[in-house]
């Protein structure tokens, strides 16, 4: 019972730490609102913090699936016939990305971080 109800705080706490990513009058919600100066003091808290850091990196895998659907319909109805989704970065990929853009643009959020990492990806896959 103890473990549960210990589980159960860690997650409110979590989706605390989260909530103020929804304020403003961005576009974006969720994680992907998080600043990268928040993205870091998470990781940098550890274990603790576990949960919200699985937040952000699903939020970034949900982000960068959402932006290859697009991509990929946009060049259908253009007539591409050889358009094809774009290879999902794995996990530990999208967190180095994020550490180190975030380190680099601390004032810049998770979606901006996020957002380069796709369009490297995209810019690689499109080079002869």
């Amino acid at each position: 019972m103890k473990t549960v109800f210990l589980k159960s705080l860690l997650i409110v706490a979590c989706t605390a730490v989260m909530a103020p990513a929804h304020a403003g009058n961005s576009p974006v919600i969720g994680a992907g609102a998080l600043s990268c100066a928040k993205y870091l003091e998470l990781r940098k808290a550890g274990d603790a913090q576990t949960v919200a850091l699985a937040n952000v990196h699903s939020w970034a895998q949900g982000f960068i699936s959402g932006m290859n659907a697009g991509y990929l319909d946009r060049r259908v109805e253009a007539g591409d016939k050889g358009a094809a989704l774009f290879a999902q970065p794995d996990p530990a990929s999208i967190d180095a990305h994020l550490e180190r853009y975030c380190a680099k643009h601390p004032q810049k959020n998770v979606v901006s971080a996020t957002t380069a990492l796709w369009t490297t990806v995209r810019k690689r896959k499109m080079s002869p």
